[in-house]
Order: structure tokens, then sequence, then C-alpha cells
């Protein structure tokens, strides 16, 4: 994991390389999540940004950031 900052303090960013076998979601009753990956007293507010597949393994970005978030999920940015 990799973490970055903004300027704004107060938002978190991390790179993820997302292992196999890790569902991508902030919560799952029945699998591991990615959040699960992060220690407990840093994962409160995170979510990750786009899905990959159970079984596919590659970067996510989790954040608190909900307007990056946005903006890298929409087409028009």
């Amino acid at each position: 994991m990799a973490r970055f900052f903004s300027g704004d303090a107060q938002m978190r960013y991390y790179m993820l390389n997302k292992p196999g076998g890790v569902v991508t979601a902030t919560s799952d009753k029945f699998s591991k999540t990615v959040m699960d990956i992060f220690p407990d007293d840093i994962r409160e507010g995170l979510f990750p940004i786009g899905r990959l597949d159970r079984d596919t393994e590659g970067l996510l970005i989790i954040t608190d950031d909900g307007d990056f978030a946005f903006r890298m999920l929409r087409p028009e940015f």
C-alpha cells in the first residue's frame, strides 16, 4: 500500500494492489473485502474507487474523498 496526501491533509488516498480472492467492497457478510486489508484504526470512512472482480488482481484507489471518487468515475472527467 502507498499513501498519498492532497493539499487538504484531511483527505486520504491509498493505492492498493488488490489480491485475488478479495471482494472490492466496504463490507461483505460472506467474503474478505479490500477494506479488511486495512488496519482497523485507519479503515473508517475509506472506500474503494471502482471495482475489480473477486479473482482479479490489480490497482485500486482507496480514499475518503467523495469528490475525487466522483470525478474519477464520471466519463466526462
